[in-house]
């Protein structure tokens, strides 16, 4: 190091550690918006597998029982305008040869809609825990950032199409064109789960865009941390100080950086007493 320096090389590697640190930081509002985002998954898997989005009232002994996004109940229904008579009992995939004459009236577009949104906001969900758990497993370090803002935007998406799932299957699900005696039927707690989602998934929306603010700030604080570190390991001169140390000198390159007593000496400066 340079001898009117007062910064050696382990302060230097200190300051290297720090930004290391500083840029990999996983704050606790990180983890939190991560726990949050978990949640909001969880529940909306929950909601995206239950047939309990709408139900009959058993003291009714209505011949639907209970329906979800993929999944149909009947007990002994026969439905009117099939031909043929056929009873429809258990509960059965949407999709199964059980359902295949009458799929259509099990499906009309708004609830293929519902299905599509609901699809649609369970795969961001999923990409969102992917970058999340990236930005906390300290992969991919250098774009923190990116992987924060690239989450929070993923997670954001998610909030629109569940909420036109919720809003349309609520509006729609006593249609009387659909079901019989609508009436008979109340929304179940799959729904509700739904909703429970999307509440979550909001609240970890304002935890997301806060945390990336925060990384930025602290993006900008490490670079002007290094700038000032850079700024100030100089000397008076202005020349950086931030050298390596020179190794010893041996034999005649020694004895050549000696001063030579033949060469005169430099003048002293001379000073007069007032």
């Amino acid at each position: 190091m340079h001898p009117g320096s007062t910064y050696t090389s382990t302060s230097v590697e200190t300051v290297t550690e720090e930004r290391r640190v500083v840029k990999a930081k996983v704050t606790k509002r990180l983890v939190f918006a991560s726990v949050l985002c978990l949640i909001a998954w969880i529940l909306l898997l929950i909601a995206f597998a239950s047939p309990y989005w709408l139900s009959s009232y058993g003291y009714t002994y209505s011949p639907f029982v209970r329906l979800g996004l993929w999944d149909f109940c009947f007990s002994n229904y026969r439905h009117p305008p099939y031909q043929y008579d056929e009873r429809f009992t258990g509960c059965h995939w949407i999709y199964s040869s059980k359902f295949q004459n009458i799929r259509e009236w099990l499906q009309p577009g708004w609830f293929i809609f519902v299905q599509a949104m609901v699809t649609i906001a369970f795969i961001l969900s999923c990409l969102c825990l992917i970058f999340l758990a990236i930005v906390l497993m300290y992969f991919m370090v250098r774009h923190q950032v990116v992987l924060i803002i690239t989450a929070f935007a993923l997670q954001a998406s998610t909030v629109l199409p569940l909420l036109l799932a919720i809003i349309v299957f609520g509006a729609m699900a006593f249609d009387r064109s659909w079901l019989l005696y609508p009436s008979f039927n109340h929304l179940d707690w799959a729904y509700f789960v739904a909703i429970a989602s999307l509440l979550m998934s909001v609240l970890s929306c304002f935890v997301l865009i806060s945390e990336a603010r925060e990384a930025r700030q602290r993006k900008k604080k490490m670079h002007n941390l290094v700038y000032n570190m850079q700024s100030r390991l100089s000397t008076p001169n202005g020349n950086r100080t931030f050298q390596p140390e020179s190794k010893p000198l041996h034999g005649s390159q020694h004895m050549s950086q000696r001063p030579s007593s033949t060469q005169p000496s430099q003048p002293q400066p001379y000073f007069t007493t007032v």
